[in-house]
């Protein structure tokens, strides 16, 4: 889904194919809808400061079974992966 939500501003969920959550905030806007299929690589919006917000930032979050855990572990993996490459 892609929308306002309390305290995010503008932000965009994204289910993957796992059924876990990545949730991106404070978006400028957004460029996808409720039901769009994204791909990596592809832009899903612009970094803003909408929100609770101190400056132009993005909120990256992944929850696995609702629950929020640090989205490092997954960044540090894609490195690593791609290093290989």
């Amino acid at each position: 889904k892609a929308g306002r939500a309390s305290g995010f501003g503008n932000a965009v969920y994204i289910q993957d194919a796992d059924g876990n959550v990545h949730i991106y905030g404070h978006m400028r806007y957004y460029d996808v809808a409720a039901g769009d299929i994204v791909h990596a690589g592809d832009q899903i919006a612009k970094v803003g400061n909408e929100g609770r917000s101190t400056g132009p930032h993005l909120h990256y979050e992944i929850r696995i079974d609702g629950e929020a855990i640090d989205p490092m572990i997954y960044l540090r993996a894609g490195q690593e992966i791609t290093a290989l490459l």
